[in-house]
């Protein structure tokens, strides 16, 4: 049977070997061990018998998911080989390269939106009101949305007709 070092024996198989005697058991369990270690199996008696064709079944059971397993970890053992050999024939980027590029990447000055004449204007008005009562962020920033998605519309705001 055995590639697998191990043979499970469930909980649940504990009320039917239970039922054995102790005479029985003891056949059970020195031919698990016969059969687990692939040795011929000696002549059992039928209570006997019968509780290990149903232990049979699940060894082997278990054996062939042993097997699979070990299967899959092979293969995946040697994906992982030949993606590392890739890897070492590839130059590889130090981590100050890396943040170099970064560096120069934010040194780079974005190109900023030069103002229109209306946006210049809108600003002078809200400069203007400031002196009064200062409009806060929030609000600043919204009179700007306004403006930027009506531009068609004259928009004159105070501060007070703010809540």
């Amino acid at each position: 049977m055995s590639e697998s070092p191990a043979i499970l024996i469930f909980k649940n198989m504990s009320e039917t070997i239970g039922k054995l005697n102790k005479q029985e058991r003891l056949e059970l369990f020195d031919t698990i061990l016969l059969y687990s270690s692939n040795q011929k199996l000696p002549k059992l008696s039928s209570r006997v018998d019968i509780v290990f064709s149903v232990l049979k079944t699940t060894f082997d059971r278990n054996e062939k998911a042993y097997k699979a397993k070990c299967e899959y970890n092979r293969k995946r053992q040697q994906e992982k080989r030949k993606k590392a050999k890739k890897e070492e024939n590839q130059p590889t980027r130090t981590k100050s390269a890396k943040t170099e590029q970064k560096k120069q990447h934010q040194d780079e000055e974005i190109p900023k939106k030069k103002p229109t004449a209306e946006k210049t204007a809108n600003k002078s008005k809200l400069e203007h009101n400031q002196d009064k009562k200062e409009f806060t962020q929030e609000q600043q920033n919204f009179i700007n949305r306004f403006k930027d998605l009506c531009p068609e519309k004259s928009v004159d705001c105070d501060v007070n007709d703010f809540p």
